[in-house]
């Protein structure tokens, strides 16, 4: 009878092995550069040398160039036989500027980075200033450039110098400051600290003309605010630590100020209410002895001897009495008397 042997076949492949390793990893390769060559055998440039020849024989001196042989003929209201010199050319539209509508760029050249405010850019400053309070906050916000973070405005400040940049995050100080006597009537402003939502670990310094009504004054505060301003410079001043820092600085018309919705506290409980609980909790308290107390006390009662009348137990003799009950335990016990047996063959 033959006999099956499952042992023997061929052993399943290691796929853990170098070898098969390497050969997976060819396979994929392979693969991978056949992806490459379809996507490149896409592109028409790659065949532009099949027709270079039938190119070069259109361009070449056989090539049927036709020349438009035609007279011109003049507009109608040309007068023939005349030279008419030819008009003053028209000037071309100036090209759209970068900057905001009354922003002299002239102003820009005298702006530096990583300094104090000098006052080479006192004029600067004003100008900025003024174009703010000739204009509408709406069409502020409209031409800026949204969403300008703390590191474009570091890393590109003289691109963004002198164009109007929206940014947001949490103002932490705000203070009223006097500004110096001018010709354009600037009297009043704030300096603003603003943390940016994608830098929040260093400040924008703002300054701004009006604020919300109610918006808080001071040095410690947490308000969420959208800042649409002119980006003026890298500002180099002290922190309160005495260490030398540098924050961008922004000129605004206002502050967009989201506030926060206050949490509503709840309203401190009455007396009553607090004497309502307390009574609740004692007859909880009374109601959970009262089961207890029923439920582990005894079925029946255990029966105690009641005492004479006018005795107390101190009184009554609670001594035992031995020699009584040694009597009691010598004495035999009674035998049972038993009835006379008949006579055998006793007749009636």
């Amino acid at each position: 009878m033959p006999v099956l042997d499952f042992q023997r076949g061929p052993k399943p492949r290691n796929y853990l092995a170098r070898r098969e390793q390497s050969r997976l990893l060819m396979f994929v390769l392979m693969l991978g550069l056949v992806l490459v060559l379809m996507f490149e055998a896409r592109k028409p440039k790659h065949y532009s040398w099949l027709f270079a020849g039938s190119q070069r024989e259109a361009d070449g001196p056989g090539a049927d160039r036709r020349v438009d042989t035609r007279l011109f003929s003049p507009p109608e209201d040309e007068i023939p036989g005349v030279f008419l010199s030819p008009g003053p050319k028209v000037p071309s539209e100036a090209a759209p500027s970068r900057y905001f509508a009354g922003v002299d760029p002239s102003y820009l050249e005298t702006i530096r980075d990583n300094k104090p405010l000098g006052r080479s850019e006192w004029d600067a400053w004003l100008h900025f200033f003024d174009v703010l309070q000739r204009s509408d906050e709406a069409a502020l916000r409209s031409s800026a450039t949204r969403d300008v973070g703390y590191v474009q405005l570091l890393e590109q400040s003289d691109e963004y110098r002198g164009e109007l940049v929206t940014t947001k995050g949490v103002i932490r100080r705000a203070h009223p400051a006097k500004t110096p006597r001018n010709e354009y009537g600037l009297t009043d402003y704030y300096q603003l600290w603003l943390w940016p939502a994608d830098h929040p670990e260093d400040p924008i310094v703002v300054w701004c003309l009006h604020l919300p009504d109610g918006f808080p004054i001071g040095m410690e505060m947490e308000e969420d605010a959208e800042v649409t301003g002119f980006y003026f410079k890298l500002w180099a001043y002290k922190s309160a630590d005495s260490a030398g820092r540098r924050a961008p600085m922004l000129f605004a018309r206002t502050v967009r100020w989201h506030r926060r919705s206050e949490v509503a506290q709840a309203p401190p409980a009455d007396r009553t209410s607090l004497t309502l609980m307390i009574l609740g909790a004692a007859a909880f308290a009374v109601l959970g002895t009262a089961y207890i107390y029923y439920r582990t006390r005894r079925s029946t009662p255990i029966r105690v001897e009641r005492l004479p009348e006018g005795e107390t137990l101190r009184d009554a003799d609670t001594r035992p009495d031995v020699a009584a009950t040694l009597q009691q335990l010598a004495e035999p016990e009674e035998t049972p008397k038993q009835s006379p047996e008949p006579n055998e063959g006793a007749g009636p």
